[in-house]
């Protein structure tokens, strides 16, 4: 409604008050000033000669009108920035020195006389203005938009005008654009009673006119939640009841109905990633899964209306005794999985860190520099932890540092340290559950399980390099030595497919050179690393299950392929008969490569096996149930 959204509910009895005291701002006047007193004439005698002197019903009048102003100059101030008419650094300029200027005039104390003064003047002006141009159009608008009744009480004398000279709020005007209320009153001469009783009329019924859209938006919002989960049709609005008891009410039942249910859906979450909690379900509350085990529907056991009869209020206390029973135990261990504990070198292409002149890290993934700062590149993020445990509780300590590792960095060797390291420090009770990344996703562990899983991590950290490096070793020696075998005993006697065999053993090794973070930034190489670990599984596969299938071979088949050989073989000079022996060792040199991937192979397809028929994800320790 412009600005009339600006006026919230707990300003309703200022603005009430507000109205009613200017509405009858004259007949007081009037009754309490008929004849001058000493004290007006005090007044008068004491006024500033830069101000008019006012008699003493103008000066109560004037009085009750600054009040007016104040309140609505805040809302204004407020309705004009929702609507986007002001922003401007000259416009919020213009305005703050006009509310200091207004309250430097209008504060008085009781030695000193009202003064209707030229920031009093320039208040009652633009709040005219507001009022006139903007509040009154657009809530009138907006009541005819939600098919409101207009309510009645705005002043007679406030006719609405546009510029077709048609009244404003009828169907197809655009009310609060060209049309205008005029409410006959002047911003340049002190209000006389009867305008000051228009003009609380007229606040009067914008407070009514608010309320009435205001409370019209409260109870879609309401009674589209009650739609949207599916809670008791009998909690919907009907005429008749109390408007602000009916959205008490039913707002504090839906409050209470999600408390429970997100806590609810956050147990069943946190237990399926393999935490458990010894908490019993709301009474007679149903839950409904889908194919994947997840919640597609919630039940609780809820009153069937507001009315607040003893079967409801009973409904109502034990949803609020689980809550206050279990509340805390849900939330602390939903706080304590905000933290994801990583140890590991993890790869990031192309970051970016912004910082400041100490080295302190300000932002990642930004190329925007601080003012004294810089912006550094890195591409691996090395994340370690400290678990120790002190006076009962588990210390977990995280160090991140960021670093830069070069294309040619084997291994993710000749890292550089970029920044200072982040450190941080959580505590957690043993039986606390805490996130940790497993698979493809992340997983729960209890706290007390966390020095074995950060000793596993190392153990497969290390471990992974110390078989990464013994399987490019092995496919780089092998697949020298047999490249060589085959050159110097002649392609034709050993066979093209032996040598083209070695040729991809060496190639596979020597391109261990660009296993790193590095690398990974650069496309060409990025995919060839893809290509070079597809190759790797594949042949560690075919090492690993092509036993069976080997031996499926009939003898027949087998004599066939090794009777040409046995011939080559005797056939072959001594310096031929050490040639093979040396390929023989490329070979069994190639299988200790195959062999070196294989854990690494059998551990992630138990992990994927895990998350794709149990939907468990596993960290490779044992943990409490």
């Amino acid at each position: 409604m412009g600005g009339s959204r600006a006026v919230e509910a707990e300003d309703g009895a200022e603005l009430t008050s507000t109205a009613a005291d200017a509405a009858a701002a004259g007949k007081k006047a009037g009754d309490l000033f008929r004849k001058e007193s000493y004290g007006g004439q005090r007044l008068q005698q004491n006024s500033c000669q830069a101000f008019e002197s006012l008699s003493a019903e103008k000066q109560i009048n004037v009085q009750m009108l600054q009040r007016t102003l104040r309140f609505l100059l805040r809302h204004t101030a407020e309705s004009e920035t929702e609507t986007g008419k002001t922003g401007s650094p000259a416009a919020d300029l213009s305005l703050t020195s006009l509310k200091q200027r207004f309250e430097a005039e209008s504060h008085c104390d009781s030695f000193q006389p009202v003064r209707f003064g030229p920031a009093t003047k320039e208040a009652f002006q633009r709040c005219l203005q507001w009022l006139e141009c903007h509040a009154i159009p657009d809530a009138i608008r907006r009541l005819k938009e939600s098919h409101l009744e207009v309510p009645g009480g705005l002043p007679e004398r406030a006719r609405a005008q546009d510029n077709g000279g048609n009244m404003s709020g009828q169907p197809g005007n655009k009310a609060g654009s060209s049309s205008r209320y005029e409410l006959g009153l002047s911003p340049l001469n002190p209000p006389t009673a009867e305008q000051m009783q228009t003009l609380g009329l007229t606040v009067d019924w914008l407070r009514r006119a608010i309320s009435s859209v205001d409370f019209w938006a409260i109870r879609n919002e309401i009674e589209a939640t009650i739609k949207q989960n599916h809670l008791p049709e009998g909690w919907r609005y009907k005429r008749g009841l109390d408007e602000r008891s009916w959205v008490q009410s039913a707002r504090e039942l839906i409050d209470l109905t999600q408390m429970a249910g997100q806590r609810i859906v956050a147990m069943d979450r946190m237990t399926k990633s393999g935490a458990t909690f010894a908490v019993e379900l709301p009474p007679a509350t149903v839950i409904v899964r889908g194919a994947a085990g997840d919640i597609t529907h919630l039940g609780l056991d809820l009153p069937s209306d507001l009315s607040g009869d003893q079967n409801g209020r009973q409904k109502i206390e034990a949803i609020k005794r689980w809550l206050s029973k279990n509340a805390a135990t849900i939330d602390q261990a939903a706080a304590d999985q905000t933290v994801l504990h990583l140890w590991g070198d993890y790869p990031k292409g192309n970051g970016k860190l912004l910082l400041d002149r100490q080295g302190d890290v300000q932002a990642t993934d930004s190329d925007k520099a601080p003012g004294a700062g810089v912006v550094a590149d890195y591409n691996l993020v090395e994340c370690r932890l400290d678990v120790q445990e002190s006076n009962g509780m588990i210390v977990v300590k995280s160090t991140t540092q960021y670093q830069k590792v070069p294309w040619y960095g084997y291994l993710n060797s000749r890292a550089q340290n970029i920044g200072n390291p982040i450190v941080a420090t959580n505590v957690y009770k043993p039986d606390a559950y805490v996130r940790v990344p497993s698979g493809s996703g992340d997983c729960l562990i209890q706290a007390r399980d966390l020095a074995a899983w950060k000793d596993s991590q190392q153990r497969w950290h290390y471990g992974g390099k110390a078989l990464m490096a013994v399987m490019d070793g092995a496919m780089t020696v092998s697949g020298g030595i047999g490249l060589y075998t085959a050159l110097k005993a002649g392609v034709r006697v050993v066979g093209w497919q032996v040598a083209a065999r070695h040729t991809f053993h060496l190639g596979l090794g020597a391109s261990g050179v660009i296993n790193n973070a590095g690398a990974n930034e650069v496309d060409g190489l990025r995919y060839a690393n893809y290509g070079r670990s597809a190759c790797f599984i594949g042949s560690a596969g075919w090492h690993l299950f092509g036993g069976a299938l080997k031996s499926s071979l009939s003898a027949a088949a087998m004599s066939e392929s090794v009777a040409p050989q046995v011939g080559a073989v005797q056939g072959m000079t001594r310096l031929q008969s050490g040639l093979a022996v040396a390929d023989g060792v490329a070979d069994g040199l190639a299988s200790v490569g195959n062999l070196a991937f294989q854990p690494i192979l059998l551990r992630d397809l138990y992990h994927a096996g895990n998350e794709a028929l149990f939907g468990i994800r596993s960290v490779g320790v044992a943990r409490k149930r």
